[in-house]
């Protein structure tokens, strides 16, 4: 039997340990091909995610300088036009194999026009840390996925590499190699996704245009215990004087950033990076939504969009409804949905679709405001095990999210 190897791209709802839901990129691919001259002009990259983004950053390379020659020789320019060059629209650790590739293959580089990236993880995700831990986010924490994932290189690129350790004498420091190891993870992938990182920051990336998700509850930070990570909902701040702000005990102030879910909003839209657009939505739904496909409809037609579609103010996402709701759940068990951030509780619907279904509902669960903590909530029950999708609309674009049911 040969090694598993990537045939395309997602075109059915999937579930996967640390992304959790990811819904497929169908209709990213048909607005994309209603924006080309002609649809051969879109290159559709598959890679294997659990490979290093350096392997898959020389593997687009290859095929991005394939494609360019063949549309060229085709006579794609016309007489008086420019010629012809690359738009990147990458997703989620799309974009760090998107960034490698520009760093590591500049001639290619400077045939980029623009790029636009939909929830990188440019910093890393602390969920990564949990996954070579503990297997969190894996069915039934089964200890052989979470060996697997301690031997894959993909996985320590997704290490988070700003500071998020919270020591024990209340400081706040970057993952090191001996913690990392002693958390699970692998002492010479660790080190060769540590030298990497020049790589895969967003200053490699040509016209590049930022897209993140906001408002949802994500882990930002993590505490060691022993041997043993426990995640955080959130971060910390420093002054300007770059001194963790502290309270009157000196302690370090937690403050929760939030995110998309899986990637926090400062690992996604680093300080000093290009202004992000800033979207109320889940990590793995990102590519999907309808503001989304408009903003890389606009970076591919040359057309400026502004914030009409999003927020660049880095506290505008207070509005937008934040979803939690587990990763897995049992069929005839209930299971909670909240929703966050919901002012107006009349304007919010939640329904539960049969995500392998054609989106068919079959829930529509009235949510409660409950008083200790202000947001919505609701049960429901789910009698078949398979993959739903949990929509909160609260006049914008759904807000959704994947939940695996299983027996």
């Amino acid at each position: 039997m040969g090694r598993i190897v990537p045939a395309g791209l997602l075109d059915t709802v999937e579930w996967a340990p640390l992304l959790k839901g990811i819904e497929p990129y169908g209709k990213l691919v048909r607005r994309m091909e209603k924006a080309l001259a002609h649809p051969d002009a879109l290159l559709k990259f598959a890679y294997d995610w659990r490979l290093s983004v350096e392997f898959n950053a020389d593997r687009l390379a290859t095929g991005l300088r394939a494609h360019l020659d063949a549309w060229r020789a085709h006579g794609a320019r016309p007489a008086d036009g420019p010629r012809p060059r690359a738009v990147i629209v990458a997703h989620s650790m799309g974009g760090l194999v998107a960034a490698a590739m520009c760093a590591r293959h500049p001639d290619l580089a400077a045939e980029v026009r623009a790029t636009v990236t939909l929830g990188t993880p440019f910093h890393g995700a602390v969920k990564a840390v949990g996954m070579l831990n503990t297997g969190r986010g894996v069915p039934l924490e089964h200890q052989a996925l979470r060996d697997l994932a301690r031997t894959l290189p993909g996985v320590h690129d997704l290490l988070p590499a700003y500071r998020c350790v919270l020591t024990g004498d209340d400081d706040v420091v970057e993952l090191g190699e001996a913690d990392a190891v002693a958390l699970g993870a692998d002492r010479e992938l660790f080190r060769r996704a540590r030298r990497t990182r020049a790589f895969t920051g967003p200053a490699n990336l040509p016209g590049h245009r930022l897209v993140i998700g906001t408002g949802q509850a994500t882990d930002q930070a993590l505490r060691i215990r022993n041997t043993t990570a426990d995640l955080l909902p959130h971060g910390f701040l420093r002054d300007e004087d770059d001194e963790l702000r502290r309270d009157e005990y000196g302690r370090p102030v937690p403050v929760d950033h939030r995110g998309d879910g899986t990637v926090f909003r400062y690992s996604a839209g680093p300080p000093g990076g290009p202004e992000p657009v800033t979207l109320g939505q889940q990590h793995g739904a990102l590519a999907g939504t309808r503001s989304a496909l408009d903003i890389v409809r606009g970076v591919v037609d040359r057309v400026r969009l502004g914030t009409a579609l999003g927020d660049d103010d880095p506290d505008g996402d207070e509005d937008a409804p934040g979803l939690v709701v587990p990763d897995v759940a049992e069929t005839g068990k209930e299971f909670e949905i909240v929703v966050e951030h919901a002012r107006a509780a009349g304007r919010v619907s939640i329904e539960v679709e049969d995500a392998l279904g054609n989106g068919r509902p079959v829930a529509r669960p009235k949510p409660y405001r409950d008083r200790g903590t202000g947001a919505l909530v609701a049960a429901t029950v789910l009698d078949e095990p398979g993959l739903y999708r949990i929509a909160v609309s609260a006049g914008s674009d759904p807000v959704t999210q994947i939940v695996l049911v299983r027996d």
